[in-house]
């Protein structure tokens, strides 16, 4: 089954340290960690800590002791993001890689429902595999489908929509709201570059001869 600290080691390489970007809806991040949305964690108290120093202002991520913070990050993702998909459970490390960074990117219930439309609407009506309830809430019944799915149709059809469906969010939250643009080039070098990776490892596998 899936492993953590190799989905955990790819997600965090597109978070960063510390930001506090006007445009950014989370307001003043860490590591991904919001503390709009996530005022409770344990980091921020060592944030504030460190806003006493005179050099935060100009450079806070030269400060910011981030070694000390690293365990605390650490314990967020897995509590907040990988135990709650289920990634122990999922019978492919990409796409647990995959469902974990866009459940960081954009939320746990919109990743797992994602997920669950991928594995209803690819089961041909309910001959492959039993429809499963879009509920957000990935349990043993959407963890039977994805097996299912994987075995007839292998990874790259479940990545790919995964990939479709977080491209499109995004895409429809720059048009509505403009500021957002301010981010949308790196959130389409996140996800395109994921799916190079998925389509090169797919298409060479298939057509390359060994």
């Amino acid at each position: 089954m899936a492993n953590f600290d190799e989905a955990n080691v790819s997600t965090l390489q597109h978070e960063g340290h510390y930001t506090d970007h006007k445009d950014d809806r989370g307001g003043e991040t860490y590591c991904g960690i919001s503390r709009r949305w996530h005022p409770m964690e344990r980091v921020w108290a060592h944030i504030d800590g460190h806003k006493q120093h005179p050099g935060f202002r100009g450079d806070p991520n030269s400060v910011i002791n981030h070694k000390m913070l690293a365990p605390m990050v650490t314990d967020f993702y897995q509590r907040e993001f990988w135990n709650k998909i289920k990634g122990y459970d999922i019978p492919s490390q990409k796409i647990a890689n995959y469902l974990y960074d866009i459940a960081v990117n954009k939320g746990v219930k919109d990743a797992s429902m994602y997920l669950q439309n991928g594995c209803n609407i690819t089961n041909r009506n309910a001959r492959d595999w039993p429809d499963i309830v879009l509920d957000g809430n990935i349990g043993g019944k959407t963890i039977d489908a994805l097996t299912s799915w994987i075995d007839k149709r292998g990874e790259w059809p479940c990545l790919l929509l995964l990939g479709a469906n977080i491209l499109a969010h995004w895409q429809s939250q720059a048009i509505k709201h403009p500021s957002q643009e301010e981010f949308i080039n790196g959130i389409l070098v996140r996800h395109v570059a994921q799916a190079a990776i998925f389509a090169e490892e797919h298409f060479s596998k298939r057509f390359c001869k060994k």
